[in-house]
């Protein structure tokens, strides 16, 4: 059985630019995270990790309000068919990513507690979630970039399959309108 996979023309504003500011936060903190943690002390180091922890902060809340868009706005597949197998994957895939982009800057955000580092631009910090242990904040920050590293891996699959859709084009899928033209006229 074939399952109805959404278009890009399935999509609205809206959904769009939470995808692509979502896109572009989470492409953004790769690069900063990997470089922070390279660095010594000093001025560089204490900006790259306020950037860190502020596009963490403004991503778990771009995606919970995502989500609630989603939920309230569910998507009308009206494009091509996907085998059973092939949809099942999709819709877990979408639930994982999901998931990690929540749990990936819980899990700094907690490890930030427990180090006792909440400080952001402008003197500004983020509310400390736990107490301070730095036990937990190494166990937290490991935590953090393995769901991190797993994050990358399944938003890679999504693009490729994405990439791979696109590439394909309509006429390697099965659209409702073929569909509708293949059936036999009735008497």
């Amino acid at each position: 059985m074939n399952r109805p996979a959404a278009s890009l023309a399935d999509y609205s504003l809206t959904a769009k630019i939470f995808h692509w500011v979502t896109a572009a936060a989470f492409l953004a903190q790769f690069p900063i995270g990997f470089t922070m943690v390279q660095m010594t002390s000093g001025s560089l180091s204490t900006f790259m990790y306020s950037l860190h922890k502020s596009t963490g902060f403004f991503l778990l809340w771009l995606v919970i309000v995502r989500l609630a868009y989603r939920l309230r706005n569910p998507v009308a597949r009206r494009g091509s068919k996907l085998a059973d197998w092939h949809y099942r994957a999709t819709q877990a895939a979408h639930y994982t990513i999901y998931a990690l982009l929540i749990l990936v800057p819980l899990t700094g955000w907690l490890g930030a507690s427990a180090y006792a580092s909440l400080e952001i631009f402008g003197g500004l910090n983020l509310p400390s979630i736990i107490p301070a242990n730095e036990a937990r904040g190494i166990w937290l920050f490991w935590t953090h970039g393995l769901l991190a590293f797993a994050l990358i891996v399944i938003v890679a699959v999504h693009v490729g399959f994405a990439m791979q859709g696109y590439l394909d084009g309509p006429e390697d899928s099965v659209s409702e309108a073929a569909l509708e033209q293949e059936k036999p006229a009735s008497a």
